[in-house]
């Protein structure tokens, strides 16, 4: 999490930063790597969407740091090391509670609490709220057994919304999946008939609901990544029904590649047609959102 923010240049002030080798590297406030832990830390630190201008990057985009991120706080990163203590400490979550929220060590918190206060604020708050949780991977039932718990009242630190809400019901789990022909729809994982685009984004626009969708990974990864085909969120132009947020940490500020898909249509009858990276890319902050982990962190209300 902290190689995600903590930001290296070359020493030398040149431009390709991600073929250096550790030598030619230092942190981006001129300290040196492996410093003590007794230089500052956030002044290498970066949160911003758009990239510093001093040529410096990310460490996991640097190979040569990337290798060391598992000892990271130990070796290269030394001088983050209370950073990293200080996340842990707003982790710890004490014995008791309902063990969807703890990790696997029965010690933290599984979820980010900020993400709980985003949604209690947002229901109670009296927004058409409608959550739909995306993942890669298969954690998304997880994560809908844990909202449930919190709209139950079950949540160690974050109270419920005033009123119930019924998140997450099983028939809306769902594999979102493409087509040789690059068309997206929705497999309910209870079975029945799949859903084509626009009666996915129908059901997905109900207000106040709640739905899991493991998105199209391999479709992703064979397509290099590129924003056409990540994980789909849709605009109709024109139509101020429903206006998307896709929050993840892993939205990049580049053309090339990026994990989430914009998808656009000219009218509620028109077809669903992918946006190329730059267009994408300009929608950060209106409809993208990239999350550095480490504000929700510091603060529930971020």
């Amino acid at each position: 999490m902290v190689a995600k923010t903590a930001f290296a240049r070359r020493k030398d002030g040149g431009d390709d930063v991600r073929t250096a080798a550790l030598e030619d590297l230092e942190w981006r406030d001129g300290v040196a790597l492996g410093a003590s832990a007794d230089a500052e830390p956030d002044a290498a630190l970066w949160t911003a969407w758009a990239p510093p201008g001093d040529g410096s990057r990310a460490a996991v985009a640097i190979p040569s740091l990337k290798k060391h991120t598992a000892t990271f706080a130990s070796t290269v990163g030394k001088r983050f090391r209370s950073v990293r203590d200080d996340l842990r400490a707003r982790l710890a979550l004490a014995p008791g509670f309902d063990p969807v929220f703890y990790t696997d060590d029965g010690g933290h918190h599984k979820f980010l609490p900020a993400f709980f206060e985003t949604l209690r604020a947002l229901l109670d708050g009296g927004r058409d709220v409608s959550l739909v949780i995306r993942t890669f991977g298969s954690d998304g039932p997880a994560v809908a057994e844990a909202v449930g718990a919190w709209a139950a009242g079950n949540h160690p630190t974050i109270a419920a919304p005033k009123e119930a809400v019924d998140w997450v019901r099983p028939e809306r789990v769902f594999r979102g999946r493409y087509d040789a022909d690059g068309r997206y729809a929705l497999l309910p994982e209870a079975g029945g008939p799949a859903l084509d685009e626009a009666a996915a984004v129908t059901l997905l626009e109900t207000p106040r609901s709640a739905a899991v969708v493991q998105d199209h990974y391999d479709w992703w990864a064979s397509h290099g990544e590129r924003a056409s085909a990540g994980k789909p969120f849709w605009i109709t132009r024109g139509s101020d029904d429903c206006h998307h947020l896709f929050f993840d940490d892993h939205i990049k500020n580049g053309d090339e590649k990026s994990i989430v898909a914009a998808r656009a249509r000219e009218s509620p009858d028109a077809a669903f047609a992918p946006l190329d990276g730059p267009t994408t890319r300009q929608l950060h902050g209106i409809c993208l959102v990239r999350v550095p982990t480490l504000l929700p962190l510091r603060d529930e209300n971020w």
